[in-house]
Parts: structure tokens; sequence; C-alpha cells
């Protein structure tokens, strides 16, 4: 009763005191099991409470985080694609405090384990957990993936406003950071292919293939193959 009552009016995420408690939910459930943008109203109050000025901040969620104020640089996420947020060049060192919606850790959106760019944060111990949904992390961080991530993002969005060149080199990029991201070998099959440059495009498509094939098989079932875009249709 006492753990209810503490809870309200936050009741989302809401677990006993037996189970681990509000800001463990997260751990075992994920996506709007544990929040629905509850957590950047959160935030907010959080960043100016603390001072807080320079941050990094991944959210995974339809509610655009700027409507907060929120005085973090974006960090990618599928919804960075999904919702067209602008996104800028990510480095491959971060310095926190690091803010991170529960969802990214899940690797629901690119796979388990190593196939998800933020696996480092999974084990570590958040300073704090807001809302039972936005995740705080102090200190340094190798943020090579991540990187990867926001140029493969940027390359998305390059490719939507019609500038391939542009696609193109940040897709080379990313790739570079991270030659195990199957989706950056994908799209550069594709911009290989409309650039009639069939070589390099058999071959991005086949790294992609072999990654889908051999990294985490059993997450087949969840994702569909690459598809080829030198095949006629």
């Amino acid at each position: 009763m006492v753990s209810s009552v503490r809870a309200y009016p936050n009741y989302l995420p809401f677990s006993n005191i037996a189970w681990g408690g509000p800001s463990n939910t997260y751990k075992v459930l994920s996506d709007s099991n544990v929040g629905w943008s509850d957590g950047l109203r959160a935030l907010e109050s959080y960043t100016a409470t603390h001072h807080i000025t320079k941050c990094w901040f991944a959210y995974d969620g339809p509610v655009n985080p700027d409507y907060y104020h929120i005085p973090c640089s974006p960090l990618p996420t599928v919804f960075s694609l999904v919702m067209g947020r602008k996104q800028d060049d990510v480095p491959t060192e971060i310095q926190g405090p690091v803010f991170l919606s529960s969802h990214v850790l899940t690797g629901f959106d690119f796979g388990p384990d190593d196939m998800n760019p933020y696996e480092q944060f999974v084990k570590l111990r958040p300073a704090a957990v807001l809302k039972g949904e936005i995740l705080v992390f102090n200190g340094s961080y190798n943020a090579t993936k991540i990187s990867a991530l926001s140029h493969f993002v940027m390359a998305v969005q390059f490719q939507r406003e019609g500038h391939p060149d542009q696609a193109l080199a940040e897709a080379k990029t990313s790739e570079a950071l991270n030659p195990e991201f199957r989706f950056t070998h994908q799209m550069l099959a594709s911009l290989y292919a409309k650039k009639k440059d069939p070589e390099d495009a058999l071959r991005e498509y086949q790294a992609a293939l072999h990654i889908y094939k051999t990294v985490h098989p059993a997450f087949e079932k969840f994702a569909p193959p690459p598809q080829n875009p030198l095949a006629k249709k």
C-alpha cells in the first residue's frame, strides 16, 4: 500500500517493492509498459535542478523531446529515422551526463547484445531512473557504434532529401566506424545500385546478408532478410 501511494501519479512503470520497485521495472518490461513520454517532463526538471546545460539524450518514442526544452544533444534512435528528427554526427567519445530512454537498451530495434549500439549501458548501473523511463549515466563512454548509427541516420536523411552523394559519404563513414552494422551495408548496396555500380552494390549486399545469417541467427525470425537491389522485380 505504501509503495503504491508513493508511486502516485506515475503508475505506468509501477511494480511493487518485492518485485524491485518502479526504478527496476525497465529491466523486465519496456516501451509503453514503463513510460510513454512521462519521463520527459521529469528530465526537464532534472536538468534544470542540476544546472545541466551539456548532455546527451537518446529518446526512442514518438513525442519530440524538443517540446520540453531539454538542453541535450540528440543521440540516434529508430525514432530519429521514423520521425525525421534532426541528427548531427556524434563523436566517438562522449562525456556524460548521458540520458537514455529505457527502450534503447532492449535491443528490440537493432538486435540483441553487440548488435545494439547501446549495449555497453545494459550492464551499467544508472545513477538515477527518472519516472521509471529515463536512465541517467555519468562518466565518459566509447561511443563508436553510436557514432556510426548517427552517420547512418544522417545518410538516410540525405537520401530522403534527394542528396545521394552526401548520403553515400555518410554511409561510408558509418561503415568505417562499425563494419558489423548490417543496415549500413544494405543502404550502401542500394546507393551503389542507383549509381549504376553493380560490383560495389553486390559486395555490400553480400556483406549485409553474411551479417544477417551469422550474427545471432535466431534473430532472423524477427527481421526480414536484406533485399538484393540488383534483383529484377
